[in-house]
């Protein structure tokens, strides 16, 4: 049994393989499922049906990051939000945990509600300008968002958005590498 043990030499190493481990977790866990849902839900509703009126408004604007996708297979289009949905959750997920250990909450619901509220307001101020929807994530992983949007959502405002995310969690994980170089040593 010991043989398995995580052995971190020191706090560098064990915060590295605690954001590493949380967020690689995070995305091959929701990957997982996602595929799943895919799966099942292309076994019980094939796409051999006559498509109707409605399929045709569900189609993505020319120009937008999945319209390549789309006028190639449909299934392509798919996959990329499926992508896009499990690296966002991992981003959030890695994001919570920066903000649980830059506050050490006491109170359990606190540590659970705390990190919703920071998101909800950061999604309610790029919800609040139509001139950020384009960089609004939860505009990016909406797929009736690329037809139904007047605001075209290019593979650069994509990378844009996830490089900025990415971007505020090196931030959060640098700040909590400089307020615990003490604790560890």
């Amino acid at each position: 049994m010991y043989m398995y043990q995580i052995i971190r030499k020191d706090k560098k190493t064990y915060l590295l393989s605690k954001f590493l481990s949380t967020g690689l977790l995070s995305f091959g866990f929701v990957l997982v499922i996602l595929e799943m849902n895919i799966l099942m839900t292309y076994m019980l509703f094939p796409d051999t049906t006559v498509m109707t009126e409605y399929y045709y408004r569900l189609v993505p604007h020319e120009g937008s990051f999945v319209y390549q996708a789309f006028s190639s297979h449909p299934m392509y289009m798919v996959q990329i939000y499926t992508f896009l949905n499990a690296l966002a959750m991992s981003l959030f997920v890695v994001f919570s945990l920066c903000i649980n250990m830059l506050f050490h909450f006491s109170n359990k619901y606190a540590a659970l509600l705390i990190p919703v509220i920071v998101l909800y307001g950061i999604h309610f101020i790029f919800d609040s300008f139509p001139a950020l929807f384009a960089y609004n994530i939860r505009m990016i992983l909406q797929p009736r968002a690329v037809s139904a949007l007047t605001t075209i959502i290019t593979w650069e405002d994509v990378f844009v958005v996830i490089g900025g995310w990415i971007f505020v969690n090196l931030v959060l994980i640098g700040v909590i590498f400089f307020r615990s170089r003490d604790c560890y040593e």
